[in-house]
Order: structure tokens, then C-alpha cells, then sequence
């Protein structure tokens, strides 16, 4: 029954720990530029049973999040540092600065630069899917984020693309996997950015805050 189950969300990122500190240089010093300005991070949500304490993980999220403000103050190129990390990431970044919601938002009066989440994969395990798990998860994202890493995200893209578990990519031959990715983003306010890039085949999808 419902009521002997409660809800929890257990994140995890590369900057729980820092080894290798070098105290005879400043702590910026130390940090390739992906790292001074982006880092990756994601949580999982579990369904944990009150009466037993036993856990079963429904869905795992994990993104890529871009200091925007200070890549900006430092000009660094955004989509460099995303390149970093995938060449997916470097794609959805190119799609989205081409992209007029991008060249509107940098314009509009009052914009201030924050933190761009890279959504590179959001993860239903079979048993729990057509649940509502990803629309809850899409729907709250970016409260989220913002709440587990204290960073106000302005901006989520993400590129609909079907992946197992470890993020390897699923063959989808007639493309109804992506369809229903792109439903469900549509579903949650997401908006295409448009055409595909010169170097991006997959659509980008976004979500401005």
C-alpha cells in the first residue's frame, strides 16, 4: 500500500571531495578550467518502505552544471567547457547559443547569467515506469538542482536520446523510444530549439526559467 512507502532523493556529485590538495598554490590554482566553472552531479529517487527500511531505486538523474555568471565575467567559451566533458554535451551547448532563446535571454533587461543544467540523462528503471516518476521528476528539476546544490538554474537542455542504465545508448530503429521522450519534455514545457546545428544530428530540447 501506498501509505508504507515515503519518497527520498539522494544526490551525488564530483565535488563531494577534493584530493590531491596542494596547499602551495591557491585552491582555483588547481583546477583544469571544467572544473573551475562546471561540474557533474545527479541523485537518485528511491521509494523506501517505512516498516522494513528497504529501499528500491525508481529513476537516476544525471546532469552537468555550468557556472554561467562566471564563465561569462572570465570569458571562457561555454560550449569549450562542455566539450569537456561529451561530445553530446558540446552539441546540446553549440544547439542552445545558436539558438534564439538563448540570443533573446542574454538581451532581455535585467538578465543575469546563473547556472545551466546540461540534462544528460534521466533514468525510469522498466518496473516503475508510466507512473508518473519522470513527469515528476521533469516537472520539479530544476527546484531540485537549484535545492541540492544551492545553485539557481536559469536554463535546462537536454538532447531526447534513449539510454540503459550506464548512459550507453539503445538502438531505437523507428524511433519511438525518441518520440516518447519528446512528448513527455513537450509535456513538461520543454520547447525544440529548432533545426539541428551543423554539428548536432539530435534535436535539443530546452526549458528557460
Amino acid at each position: 500500500m501506498l501509505e508504507d512507502y515515503s519518497f527520498e532523493i539522494r544526490s551525488f556529485s564530483n565535488r563531494d571531495s577534493v584530493t590531491r590538495v596542494d596547499p602551495s598554490v591557491s585552491f582555483d590554482e588547481m583546477f583544469l578550467d571544467e572544473s573551475r566553472y562546471s561540474f557533474c552531479a545527479g541523485f537518485e529517487f528511491l521509494r523506501v518502505n517505512t516498516k522494513t527500511g528497504e529501499s528500491d531505486r525508481l529513476a537516476q538523474v544525471q546532469v552537468v552544471l555550468f557556472d554561467e555568471d562566471k564563465i561569462k565575467k572570465e570569458g571562457e567559451d561555454l560550449a569549450g567547457i562542455a566539450d569537456c566533458y561529451s561530445q553530446d554535451a558540446f552539441d546540446s551547448v553549440d544547439q542552445y547559443m545558436r539558438s534564439k532563446l538563448y540570443k533573446n535571454r542574454c538581451t532581455k533587461a535585467g538578465y543575469k547569467a546563473t547556472t545551466l543544467c546540461y540534462l544528460q540523462q534521466l533514468f525510469v528503471y522498466p518496473e516503475f515506469r508510466h507512473h508518473g516518476v519522470g513527469t515528476y521528476l521533469l516537472d520539479n528539476m530544476s527546484q531540485i538542482i537549484s535545492y541540492l546544490y544551492n545553485s539557481p538554474v536559469s536554463c535546462i537542455i537536454t538532447t531526447p536520446e534513449p539510454q540503459d542504465e550506464k548512459e550507453e545508448v539503445i538502438e531505437d530503429p523507428d524511433g519511438q523510444m525518441v518520440k516518447i521522450m519528446k512528448k513527455a519534455l513537450r509535456k513538461a514545457n520543454f520547447k525544440s530549439l529548432g533545426k539541428p546545428s551543423p554539428v548536432c544530428n539530435a534535436a535539443v530540447y530546452a526549458f528557460h526559467y
